[in-house]
């Protein structure tokens, strides 16, 4: 019932949710607030919801397992990590949705498993596909970019309904799923034109609806695909695209990512619902990444100057851009990750040691 009521809510009165994000921040200057679950040596935060709870994960001096954590509005933490008979293992939390539930994956030898955990702080677990017959433990790195695992699921987004969509790998080739908050779950592939080509389909973004957006392998190499919720499959490419990398997708159905074009750049895309697209890219940028998009439209990510760093930037409905870094970044430079209905956005930044730390961006 709590969650059909809230559903509701987010169904019929989006309108008053924005017009109250927008009123909230008038006035105010931006403020970037820095912060480590106890004991971290890097913090990577990965989502944030319209409450200002993050998630994502980190590491301490041990080096193993890598941790996540929920951080509230107050500063304070909650850190977990999944749990089995024979140890604790690197959980990557992913997502978090509007009642603070949060979706991810963790990874032991030879096998990688996704998770949900319950407002409650239970943890259930879940694949129901079958493994492949893979003979390697997937790779981990500090800020990675979840694509097929090597072998088990791998849960990426979370929505207000409680659906979470990812990709599984039931064999050589990786496919697509959808999990309903019963547990049941349907898979879906993207098929290529070509006979010859083994199927991939990896999806990165779930919006309210049950709208699923990401990319698939063609042809022509990666392209971008949107799947609705009848499980019609919409295929698309910003154009001169030789390699498209949806992200996000909204209410609304607008979705962001990048592509690169025929001279190997990078820029950042909005695909609007009618099918439009409009390319962008901050001034002076080399390259681009779309990372996340919120009710508004509003959309983050991160782009390259030539000097080599990383900067943040927030693209506003009208188009206009502008550009941030956290201060105390290093040349690494500043990653936004995720941002809410009311424009707060939260990353991680690189130090002047290449250590990584969490940041939020207060909306203006």
């Amino acid at each position: 019932m709590k969650r059909f009521f809230f559903s509701t809510i987010l169904r019929g009165g989006l309108a008053a949710l924005i017009t109250l994000g927008s009123l909230g921040a008038t006035g105010y200057a931006q403020v970037i607030t820095t912060f480590d679950p106890p004991n971290s040596i890097y913090t990577v935060p990965q989502a944030i919801n319209p409450f200002g709870q993050i998630t994502g994960y980190y590491q301490d001096a041990n080096g193993f397992p890598t941790h996540s954590f929920l951080r509230q509005p107050d500063g304070t933490f909650t850190t977990f990590e999944v749990q089995q008979t024979d140890g604790s293992w690197s959980t990557f939390a992913t997502d978090i949705d509007l009642f603070g539930q949060i979706t991810g994956y963790f990874i032991r030898p030879f096998l990688t498993r996704s998770f949900l955990r319950q407002i409650d702080g239970t943890i259930v677990l879940f694949d129901g596909f079958p493994s492949s017959d893979a003979t390697q433990p997937a790779a981990t790195e500090p800020a990675p970019n979840p694509d097929c695992p090597v072998d088990g699921t791998l849960a990426l987004a979370i929505n207000g309904e409680g659906q979470i969509a990812g990709s599984y790998v039931p064999g050589a080739f990786c496919r697509g799923f959808l999990r309903q908050p019963d547990g049941t779950t349907t898979d879906f592939e993207v098929l290529p034109q070509s006979e010859n080509l083994i199927p991939t389909t990896v999806p990165q973004g779930l919006n309210l609806l049950g709208q699923i957006t990401g990319y698939f392998r063609d042809d022509n190499g990666f392209r971008g695909f949107l799947r609705k919720p009848n499980g019609r499959i919409v295929r698309f490419d910003p154009p001169n695209s030789t390699r498209t990398t949806p992200r996000a997708i909204n209410l609304w159905g607008q979705i962001t990512g990048h592509y690169q074009d025929a001279n190997s750049v990078v820029h950042a895309f909005l695909r609007r619902p009618s099918g439009a697209i409009i390319t962008f890219d901050p001034s002076g940028s080399i390259n681009t990444q779309a990372t996340a998009i919120n009710l508004k439209g509003q959309i983050t990510g991160y782009y390259a100057t030539a000097d080599g760093t990383y900067h943040g930037f927030l693209r506003r409905q009208n188009g206009n851009i502008e550009t941030f870094d956290v201060p105390g970044a290093g040349l690494g430079g500043t990653f936004p990750k995720g941002i809410n209905a009311f424009g707060q956005i939260t990353g991680y930044y690189q130090d002047a040691n290449f250590v990584l730390h969490g940041f939020v961006r207060s909306a203006h």
